[in-house]
């Protein structure tokens, strides 16, 4: 269990500090030798709301500017005012600069259309949280997903799909010990039970099997509203019983 331990830092390490960087730079990468955005998730772009606007971004280049940017401002009221559609949107300080927008202002009986070269957009969305929404949960960093479920509590969204993003990176190292731990009875066991390739077959099914438990369980409750923890601590710990109950049973 010892070198188990520290594999499982080194494991945590990497996907902390690296993985999740290699991942977005990979999709930089690509975008530009394509000559193309980076991809959106879903290829319909992506959702924003900031205070009381909502904001539809299509695409996202590799120099952080915004493509086929949509802007709707409600008023008090949750009654539609002002429809805007930007070419693009660069960030120029702490606000965005949108240019060449054609925008719809609505009154209570009439509409109007305006055409406007530039104009100046304050919205608490930076860069980097624009690219977090590039790549799935699993994929993000526990920052990233830190600062992300910090803007969603702030516009009242629903962020258990990161919530639960956020457990399973915290509960992974535990999970990788049980799984060793779980292989002590394969190892300990009297070789006159079961043959070599026997053990190997069912511990090959039962790795599968947690994997797929965690994939599930996941699910499960993002589906019935299971609190992200208890879905994302429940494979682990029946695991570890699992292994327990095994462990004492060649003893």
């Amino acid at each position: 269990m010892r070198p188990g331990v520290a594999l499982a830092l080194l494991a945590f390490l990497f996907g902390e500090f690296v993985a999740s960087g290699l991942t977005h730079e990979a999709n930089e990468f690509r975008a530009e030798a394509l000559g193309k955005n980076i991809a959106i998730r879903g290829g319909q772009g992506f959702w924003v709301r900031d205070a009381e606007s909502i904001l539809r971004v299509r695409d996202l280049r590799p120099d952080g500017a915004l493509a086929q940017l949509e802007i709707y401002q409600f008023d008090s009221g949750l009654q539609l005012r002002r429809f805007a559609r930007a070419e693009t949107a660069i960030l120029v300080g702490e606000s965005w600069e949108l240019r060449n927008v054609e925008a719809t202002l609505i009154d209570e009986n009439s509409t109007r259309v305006a055409r406007i070269e530039s104009e100046t957009l304050n919205a608490s969305i930076s860069p980097r949280l624009l690219r977090i929404l590039t790549l799935d949960p699993e994929d993000l960093s526990l920052r990233d997903l830190h600062l992300y479920l910090g803007y969603l509590q702030e516009n009242g969204q629903d962020g258990r799909q990161y919530e639960l993003a956020w457990w399973q990176k915290i509960i992974a190292p535990a999970s990788h010990l049980v799984m060793l731990f779980i292989a002590t009875p394969f190892v300990f066991g009297s070789l006159r039970q079961s043959a070599f390739g026997q053990r190997l077959f069912f511990g090959i099914l039962i790795g599968l099997g947690f994997f797929l438990a965690n994939r599930a369980m996941g699910g499960f409750g993002l589906v019935y509203g299971l609190p992200p923890v208890a879905a994302a601590s429940i494979p682990t710990a029946v695991f570890l019983v699992g292994g327990l109950f095994a462990l004492a049973k060649i003893r």
